[in-house]
């Protein structure tokens, strides 16, 4: 998410931060839109905004929760 947020939104020189902030609060759901939901939407607070988001960045967290995931799958029976 964050390399793709950064290469579309981020990157794009016509979009100032208040425009950034508003693209994230849309895009986001669940935990991470918990972190940042209460957040105002102005351009001062984007760079905040996005700060809080990198911790769910975590590669390890990430690889063990995809792995616990698939390792706790129901077998299929015939």
């Amino acid at each position: 998410f964050r390399d793709r947020f950064t290469a579309l939104i981020i990157s794009n020189r016509d979009l100032d931060d208040f425009a950034r902030m508003h693209y994230l609060t849309s895009c986001v759901k669940g935990r991470a839109l918990e972190c940042i939901g209460n957040i105002p939407v102005t351009a001062d607070n984007f760079s905040t905004a996005w700060q809080l988001l990198a911790r769910y960045e975590n590669k390890r967290r990430l690889i063990t929760k995809h792995l616990s995931a698939l390792l706790n799958l129901k077998t299929i029976s015939r």
